[in-house]
């Protein structure tokens, strides 16, 4: 019970989805998923994509593989609901113009891991995972 107790005071400290970022979003990415968030050859914060007729469009993280986006990170604060269709759309709309067959949706607690399974470049309405 005293690491639980940690742990809810933790994130009882998390205000910000930088902090979010920094304490659970990349060790998230780094202990679970395997990827070093440290190596710009294969993790990218801020990663930029451009899409015609608009600015450029910037989501939280791209994981790379071969220099290509493979998955999409879109982070949220701590405590905010994943249900915001803005957030979901900006990824829906960035997974179609890039290489990325995964894009993630996240709190930093819970994850919405989605894919393009029903149709080819075209994120998925409802994640897999």
């Amino acid at each position: 019970d005293q690491a639980k107790a940690t742990v809810s005071q933790k994130l009882e400290k998390i205000k910000t989805e930088e902090a979010t970022k920094n304490l659970l979003n990349i060790p998230f990415i780094q202990r679970v998923l395997g990827y070093n968030a440290f190596d710009n050859d294969e993790f990218v914060p801020e990663y930029k994509v451009n899409v015609e007729n608009t600015n450029n469009l910037k989501l939280n993280y791209a994981i790379l593989q071969s220099s290509k986006s493979a998955i999409l990170v879109k982070c949220k604060c701590y405590g905010k609901d994943l249900e915001d269709n803005q957030k979901r759309h900006q990824l829906f709309h960035l997974f179609m113009v890039t290489n990325a067959r995964i894009g993630i949706i996240t709190n930093g607690i819970i994850y919405k891991f989605y894919a393009d399974l029903d149709k080819k470049n075209k994120m998925d309405e409802i994640p897999f995972l």
